[in-house]
């Protein structure tokens, strides 16, 4: 039986778990922060081209004469993109934004090999990692 996504009613505080799992996974060296920062770009490039309003946003990419509005939010807010540009969505929007975060993240930490116990167990006697 698939285990059951569990979230709050606040999309804000699982956003902020779903960044503090990233970053976990990251500074205890079992991911490499390249693919971290992979997972993290889909998220944005999927904030970018879902079909949420983000009215302020493209009135001032308009307003900086930018057409594409991945470069636009990429130039101007780099990395707090994912930030900014989730904090602007309405509250169902946010709780979407968030189910769709949590199934990047899933595909990208575990898209990869798939190894049984004994795989595992295997790699960890020998020292193969």
């Amino acid at each position: 039986m698939p285990q059951s996504i569990e979230m709050s009613d606040n999309p804000e505080e699982d956003l902020a778990e779903l960044n503090s799992i990233l970053s976990g996974v990251e500074s205890f060296g079992i991911l490499h922060e390249e693919h971290i920062s992979n997972i993290r770009e889909v998220y944005v490039e999927y904030l970018c081209t879902a079909d949420f309003e983000l009215k302020d946003f493209r009135t001032e990419m308009i307003e900086e004469g930018y057409i594409d509005f991945k470069e636009y939010i990429s130039d101007i807010y780099g990395w707090g993109a994912m930030y900014e540009l989730f904090i602007s969505l309405s509250r169902d929007e946010k709780l979407h934004a968030v189910r769709k975060y949590r199934d990047i993240i899933a595909i990208g930490l575990f898209s990869q090999e798939y190894l049984s116990y004994d795989e595992i167990m295997e790699k960890i006697k020998n020292e193969d990692y």
